[in-house]
């Protein structure tokens, strides 16, 4: 095993670790205080209006959790192959997946930025909302981190692209 393929792998367990932080962020996550009439008018009701909201309430969080969950998933697949990719000596199946990391490393980057971007859009737009007390700053606050651990993995998973494309280039200049 190479300096590459350590490097690869240690990029793969901190994604990984990145986005299960950032699930369990997300499903914590819940506010429920109450929304007072008398302090905000903003509301058509004449009495106080018990809210609890959690990520399921806004698509877009439920997009960076299923985003997580995909890349967990990936990261997940992707740490096991690499470690039985060491424990064996079958090159045709090594280097099939020599050749696809690249590409799926790129795709998944992809997806875990767009992930990380709706969460930190959504909860900007939330915070400027002038209802303060129905989505508490907890809340929003969990939300961000769970948004920051989403671009985590991105960046850990962008970077073991480029990882993964060196590791092609040293494979295609052995084998040719």
């Amino acid at each position: 095993m190479g300096n590459w393929e350590k490097v690869n792998l240690a990029l793969r367990i901190l994604s990984f670790a990145s986005l299960v932080v950032s699930i369990i962020f997300s499903l914590t996550s819940t506010s429920g205080n109450n929304c007072d009439n008398n302090n905000n008018n903003y509301f058509p009701f004449d009495f106080d209006v018990k809210i609890k909201l959690n990520f399921k309430d806004f698509y877009a969080y439920r997009y960076t959790l299923s985003v997580n969950a995909i890349g967990t998933v990936y990261s997940f697949i992707q740490f096991v192959l690499a470690i039985v990719g060491m424990k064996s000596d079958d090159d045709k199946s090594s280097d099939a997946l020599v050749k696809a990391n690249p590409y799926l490393d790129q795709v998944m980057a992809i997806l875990l930025g767009t992930g990380a971007a709706a969460g930190f859009g959504l909860t900007l737009d939330l915070k400027h909302l002038r209802c303060g007390s129905t989505i508490t700053r907890s809340f929003l606050n969990k939300m961000t981190v769970a948004s920051v651990f989403c671009a985590g993995g991105f960046g850990f998973t962008a970077a073991s692209s480029f990882v993964s494309l060196k590791i092609y280039e040293e494979e295609m200049d052995v084998c040719c």
